[in-house]
């Protein structure tokens, strides 16, 4: 029934596939940096462990 083009060109509805789409960017940056803190927790554990390895 609603003419495809005219959902295209309407601006309320490509802004908020935007925002997802920035959500979801910045929660994968959040992700990431937990990685990274996770990671940095493990090496330096390994790090302190004695070289009787």
């Amino acid at each position: 029934m609603t003419d495809p083009e005219a959902i295209r060109r309407e601006p309320g509805r490509s802004m908020p596939r935007r925002s997802i789409r920035a959500a979801i960017t910045e929660t994968g940056i959040e992700m990431s940096a937990q990685q990274i803190k996770i990671t940095t927790m493990v090496v330096s554990v390994i790090a302190n462990l004695p070289v009787s390895l």
